[in-house]
This record gives structure tokens, sequence and C-alpha cells, in this order.
């Protein structure tokens, strides 16, 4: 890091603010304003009975100042959470503040949840000021409300002002948060922060950052978990659908035991935990997860409060005494999030809720600043309420709540109230501004009659304009902001290949319109689209008639090889099978829906497709590729003179596509010898002529299970082709898509070790097929060859715990040729966009087939 002491650029605003008046200029100092603190009167804690081992809730009976002696407990009973696995139990204390018993829970009628009547409306008044949106198509008010953000300029100026490493909303909101709070001691000479749900990675970047302008010469440790985006069995609606960071810094991150970086599982808690204390207790926790409620605004707490338990769970596991968390939360109005925040009161000595001024403020989005954890007896406390929370139901029904919410104190109610009460008022107001600029801006757009209207909405837009340059100026004078260099980033050039492709995210990441679950219309639309019946959707999917027909070029890889060293080196990981593909780094996941969609629900799939009619249609695209190769191109391909264009083919295949192969040589006009061999065990006349043609899709045509079901098929064959194929021979493959880092993985190795490879699409596409063309095989060294054994090996040993390899090569080395990545991706783009296009149509004729009947059952 750069010395303290040393100058650093700054960077200052080119434009000077606008004149405001001193009204308007308070109403955008209040933005940087909007925070809540508890005051803890001492008489918040979570104690234990003097005559039992049990844990209780300290209750005033009064609001006046009282002494222990003077506390009424309520104690947990009757049912005991099991305490096997509980580890590191603390000696018995004599002190007042008690972590060291155990944590019992009642399972009879004695412990009831409900809401308190003054939050019940509080919630209700919120949502009626939402349900003014029901009719806002959701795209649009997105842009609206990004438009008429006083906030809005901050973030893309400080971007081009400032150049920070993954600057976005996030990184903006946590330099808020870190420059408000001492949430680190930056004395230290050692600091480890970890960070919860943190994809993209913008809290770590935006630490980084303020650690650098701040002089910090210390060792900063960082450790991360997020859900993983390159794990295919993990929906995208429910991550953030960015790897810039996280693929160039890979080493730091968490994906639980499973692979999966699901934090809501026990196993990857308790794995985080463990990682994160090999190296020491954490100075500084954050936690910034949420999940997507667009389809159910109104129960957004509900939604996301296991997500939040597991948070502070995992958080107190592993902050050291004295260490700070920082946790987004939303409304707090139900009983879960009150009495989270009561234990967050007992556990730290000060909370506070704050709303940074880059959060926009129509959402319910807070942050609440948890600082100096007690840290005197608490492991065995919190490994008992890990246990409560894990053990107690396993429903998405079930409530998390380990303590009752009637027996909080009445002082702690009382203060949360008044929290609560604040950010609501705050988001109502912001929600009921955003509605009456709407229509001001649309006055300004010609819509309105009056004269006077649009003069108004002239003269809100030239304050607006004002307003957001005054607060991009507080912004970076309030916090102090300079520039960093590209040495003192965590991801320098050195590293990144300049940064070459910084500012891309992997190419899967552009989505496309097929699917249903899009954010797009009105709430009040989506939710009607919910409630379509399945022929009624049918005829919402967007086809892709002009997409399908586009010619891919053949791919030739520009690298080498992997070296020795570099094939030892890697670290493939394992976790659970994938089940169901619902995302990939190789496909538009959106794509993939739509395409698991049909699978599941069109009708014309059901009726079978003729085997006449599927081997017809291979032999249509065998002929078609041996045709291209031989006849129109052989001098590009391989370097034959003219006389010899009329030397025949010899085409290597097994029983499974034996009768393909006889078709073929019957319409073809070319020679073709076929020849029924195992690999490498006859002397073949020309190596250049010979073609091995594989079939991996054999019995397995189930839609895009295919890919899962055929992997171990297709590497057996890539190890068997390796092993035994001749220079300049080449490989037909009939198999699905490539979606999976394992079938990716597969694919990239034989890109490296042929010349060419291609895809040919088969014209029948329900069962989501195509060939892979690998021409002129090069070479292949023994350790690629004796690393794919160790991974065949790896792949059909599934241990006890269902764990499986995921990876044939590291993702990351495979994102990392990003020629390559662009195009698998649009291989598999074209070809689920081929099967969308096909199956709807079919689908749609199913039904109705023409445009009228499609809209007689749209108002079925």
């Amino acid at each position: 890091m750069e010395n303290g002491n040393s100058k650093r650029k700054r960077y200052d605003s080119q434009v000077d603010s606008h004149e405001l008046c001193a009204d308007k200029k308070l109403k955008v100092e209040k933005l940087f304003q909007k925070k809540f603190s508890y005051q803890n009167p001492g008489s918040w804690k979570l104690t234990k009975q003097e005559n039992h081992g049990d844990y209780s809730i300290d209750r005033a009976k009064s609001n006046k100042d009282i002494s222990c002696g003077a506390m009424e407990t309520l104690s947990f009973t009757n049912t005991k959470i099991n305490e096997q696995n509980i580890a590191n139990k603390a000696p018995v204390s004599n002190s007042c503040n008690v972590f060291e018993t155990d944590v019992h829970f009642s399972g009879d009628d004695s412990l009831k949840f409900y809401m308190k009547p003054e939050f019940i409306k509080m919630k209700d008044e919120l949502n009626d000021v939402k349900n003014k949106l029901n009719d806002k198509d959701i795209m649009t008010w997105h842009r609206h409300t990004c438009d008429v953000n006083i906030a809005g300029n901050i973030v893309n100026s400080i971007a081009q002002q400032f150049r920070p490493e993954l600057c976005t909303q996030a990184w903006c909101k946590f330099y808020e948060i870190v420059s408000n709070y001492t949430i680190l001691d930056l004395s230290k000479q050692a600091l480890l922060t970890v960070h919860l749900c943190e994809a993209p990675g913008a809290f770590v970047t935006s630490l980084n950052h303020y650690l650098q302008c701040q002089g910090f010469t210390g060792n900063w440790e960082w450790r991360a978990s997020t859900l993983n985006p390159h794990y295919e069995g993990n929906h995208r609606g429910q991550m953030i659908d960015d790897d810039r960071f996280i693929k160039s810094t890979v080493d730091k991150w968490y994906f639980g035991k499973d692979n999966t970086g699901n934090l809501m599982t026990q196993q990857n808690l308790e794995g985080l935990i463990e990682i994160v204390q090999e190296i020491g207790l954490a100075d500084l926790v954050t936690a910034d997860g949420s999940i997507d409620c667009q389809d159910n605004p109104a129960e957004q707490e509900n939604i996301v409060s296991q997500l939040h338990y597991c948070e502070v769970l995992t958080a107190l596991h592993i902050l050291s005494p004295g260490g700070t968390l920082v946790i987004k939360l939303f409304t707090m109005y139900e009983y879960e999030a009150i009495v989270l925040m009561y234990i967050l009161n007992c556990m730290f000595t000060k909370v506070e809720v704050f709303k940074p001024c880059t959060s926009k403020g129509g959402n319910s989005e807070v942050y609440v600043i948890c600082l100096q954890l007690h840290g005197d007896h608490k492991s065995y406390f919190i490994n008992q309420l890990t246990q409560l929370y894990f053990n107690w139901g396993s429903g998405p029904e079930t409530p998390v709540c380990p303590l009752p919410l009637e027996d909080l104190p009445d002082s702690f109610l009382e203060q949360h109230y008044k929290c609560c009460q604040f950010f609501s008022t705050l988001q109502c107001q912001a929600i009921n501004r955003n509605l009456e600029l709407y229509q001001l801006i649309h006055d300004l757009k010609g819509e309105s009659d009056t004269v006077e209207r649009k003069l108004s909405a002239q003269e809100v837009k030239v304050t607006l304009n004002a307003s957001k340059q005054y607060c991009l100026e507080l912004f970076i004078e309030k916090y102090n902001l300079d520039a960093i260099s590209d040495e003192d980033k965590i991801v320098q050039k050195s590293h990144n290949s300049k940064r070459k492709h910084w500012n891309q995210s992997t190419p899967s990441v552009p989505q496309s319109k097929g699917t249903l679950k899009e954010s797009k219309g009105t709430f009040q639309m989506r939710v009607e689209r919910l409630k379509l019946s399945w022929k009624q959707k049918v005829f919402l999917y967007t086809t892709y008639t002009d997409d399908v027909s586009d010619e891919i070029q053949p791919y030739k890889s520009r690298k080498p090889l992997p070296r020795g060293d570099e094939v030892c080196c890697w670290t493939c990981a394992f976790g659970v099978p994938v089940r169901t593909i619902h995302s990939s780094r190789f496909g538009e996941s959106q794509l993939i829906t739509a395409a698991q969609e049909l699978f599941h629900n069109a009708q014309c799939l059901k009726q079978m497709t003729r085997k006449q009619e599927i081997e017809e249609s291979e032999v249509q695209v065998l002929c078609q590729i041996l045709s291209t190769r031989f006849e129109t191109r052989p001098s590009a391909s391989f370097n034959m003179k003219d006389n010899e264009r009329e030397l025949p083919i010899y085409l290597v295949c097994d029983n499974t596509v034996h009768e393909v192969i006889q078709k073929v040589r019957e319409v073809t006009e070319k020679k073709i010898f076929l020849l029924s061999v195992d690999h490498g065990s006859d002397v073949l006349p020309r190596p250049d002529l010979t073609v091995y043609v594989e079939d991996a899709t054999h019995q397995s045509r189930k839609g895009m299970q295919t890919e899962l079901q055929i992997q171990k098929k297709i590497l057996s064959i890539l190890i068997n082709s390796l092993k035994n194929l001749q220079r300049n021979n080449s490989l037909i493959i009939k198999m699905s898509t490539s979606l999976t880092r394992i079938s990716a993985g597969l694919i990239f190795l034989f890109s490296r070790c042929f010349k060419e490879i291609g895809f040919h699409p088969l014209p029948l596409v329900e069962h989501l097929e195509q060939y892979l063309v690998c021409w002129q095989f090069s070479r292949c060294p023994e350790h690629i060859i004796d690393h794919l054994v160790h991974v065949m090996q790896r792949l059909e040993a599934v241990d006890d715990s269902g764990m499986a390899i995921l990876e044939v090569v590291p993702i990351v080395t495979i994102l990392q040729d990003f020629h390559f990545t662009q195009f698998l991706t649009k291989v598999n783009n074209r070809l689920m966009k081929r099967y969308i296009t096909e199956v709807v149509e079919k689908e749609r004729f199913f039904y109705q087939g023409t445009s009228d009947g499609a809209r007689n059952i749209l108002n079925d």
C-alpha cells in the first residue's frame, strides 16, 4: 500500500453548482442525515435464571433504571435443542451478562408470535403508498426514478472523475458507511474483514479505496461469500449475475462445501466459519444480501428474514470482541425483524440504522451498523442459537424467531417503533415525490394542456438538476474523495491482462427477451401473468426466427494447450451435482429458463418424433458436414491437391450410429468406407481422410437434462480420442448443449487439441441436439490425458455426502479465454433459440394455430 504521507492526485468537480436557495440546499443536505440511534438503557440483555440453565430475556418491570435483581425473566422450556456438534462451550460464569448455558425453545402454545398493532398499521400505510405504483410499467418507472433521484449523478460522476475499482451504487453506499462510522480500527497492524452476499464485490473494492485514501499501511486480509454465479443450479434471479471481480479474485471467495454459495445451509455456514477462523477472528463483517421480491413487494421483509438470520449468525460466530457488523435490512415491522434487532442491541454496544444518500429513497433498504461486539461468554450461546435456527422446521413458511415478541422490553419496542416510523415516513415521502414529478415531467414533454403547468415543470427540471449537482459536490466534499493508483487497486493491471476485459462480464450477462420472468410491465400485469394457464402463456413467448439461421464461424484456438506445471496447479470445483440447469456462464439464463419451461410443459413434445424423421435429419446434417469439408474447401482444411479430391473418406463409428452412416453412404456422391473398429485397433490408410463419428446422446433425449446425463460419455470420448487418434484425424460427436462447467471444459480441451471446431444443429431440434465437429487432431500431451483420467475417476466416485467434481478445467481458466467463451455462448444461445422457436410454434399450432385463435385463448 502507498505510504500515508505521500501526496495523491486530487480530482475536483469541473462544474460549479447552480445557485439553490437555502431551503433547497437544506433538503439536499438532509439526504446525508438519514440515521437513527438506539439507546440501550442497560436493561436490554440476554441472561440466565439463577435457578435454571435456561436462556431468557430480561424485561424491565418499569421504564426506570433497575438492577439485575429487579428483572423479570421468561425462559424457553419444554423442547431442548440437540447439543451434538456444539463446540467451544464456555466456562460457567457468575457474571450477570451470561452466554454460557443451554438454549431451550418452547414447543407448546405458550409461545405465540404476532405483530404489534402499531406495526401492522405502519406496514399497511406503507403498502397503500406502494400500491399507487401498481399501474406503472416497471422499466419506465425505474428510468424515471433514476432521472429524478437527487443523488443520481454521484455514481457515474465518481466513476469518471476518480476511476475507482468496480464503481457501482453499492460502492458509493459502502463508502458513505465507512466514512460515517468508525467500523474499523485503522491503528491496528492487521485487519481481517469478511463480506457476506457480496457479489459483485463492490463493498470490498470500496473498502480498499477507503483504506488507501486513509494511508493504512498495515496488512489487510479479506474473504467473501455469495451465491456462486458459476454454479448452474442457481437461479439467475436469486443472484448478482456479474463475475468481473470474482473471476479475478476467486481465491478470496468461499462458495460453500457444496459449491452453491448458499449461506442458508448449515454445512456452508459451518464451512465459512472454519476457513475464517483458520485466519483469525474478523474485525468487520458486512452482509448485503437480498432476494428478488418484485412479484410480492409487500412481503419483502418476510421473504428475506431467513437470510438475515443466517447472516447475523455467521457474523456472530466469526467476529472478534469489539468487532463490527454492517447488515442490510428492509422494513422491520414483522416479529422476526423486531426480535433480530433486539438480539443485535443485546450483542453490540451500539446499534444505528443508516440509509445512505446513494440508496434510492423509494426503496426500503437500510443498513444496520452494529458497533463493538460484546465478547464475554458469547460463544456457547451463539452455537446454541445456531442449532435452534437450523433445527426449527424446514419449510419456507416456518417462522425464524428464537424469542417471543410479546416479552421484549417496552423501552426497546418504543425505540424500534420510532426507528421504523422515521424510515417509513421518508420512504412514503420519496414515493409520493416521485409520483408528483412523474406527472410534471410528462407535462414538460408536451402532454399538458396548460402553459402554466409546462412552465412549472420546466422550473422543477432546473431545480432538480441544480440539486443533483449540489448533492454530488456535497458527497465529494463530505467524504474527501481521492483517486488511487492502479497499483493500489485489488485487481492490478498486470494481474488482469491490463484489464482488457475488466468492464465486461462473462458474455452470458446480456439477457434475451424470451421468458415470462422478466422484469417488465406493470405490477398488475405481472400478477395477472402468473395466473395464466399454460396454453395462454404459450402465446406470450418471444420467438427468434431471424436469429436461428445465423451461421457461427468455426473456432480456431489462438492459444496452446496448458503446460504440465499449469495443469498440476488446477483446482477443480467439488460440490453438489447440478440436477437442473438454471443458469450458465455460457448461455443466456432467460433462454435457459424458457427452454426448461417448454420442455416440462409443452404438449407437442409428448408426441414422439418418428425414428425415421430423426435419422433423416441426422443424415442431412452429416452429408452437409462432409460435403462442406471435403468438397467445397478441401485445400483450406487439408491442403489436398485437386487430383486428391476424389479420394474416399473413412468413417469410423460404433453400432449406435451405424444405421445413420449407412444412409449417408447411400445419398452422398462421395466414396465412403465404413469401418466399425475400436479406436486405434487398425491402421487406417489416410489419417487426414479419417473421421470418427460418435453419438453421446444415444437413448438420452430428455431436453436440457441430456447434457447432465451424457457428461461421462463425452469425457470418455475425449479420453479415447486423445489416446488413440492419429494426427489429422477428425471427430464428429452428436451431443446436446454445453452450458455446464464440465461440458464447457471438455469443449475447451477439444478446441486446444484440434485445429478447428464447429457446431452444426440438427433440423429437428425438439431434443436440443447438435453435432460437434473437430477437424484435424494435432496433439495432446500425457499430462492432459492423466488429468482427464483423474477427473473421470472423481466423476464416477460420488462420495457419501453426495458431492462430486463439477469442473474438468477450472472455470477461471476457461473464462480467461474470452474468444472461446464468446464462441461457446453464441453456439448455446443459437441452439436454445432454435429450440424455443420451433417448440413454441408447434405448441401454438397444437392449441389453435392462428393469431385469431391466440387472441381467443388469451381472452378465455
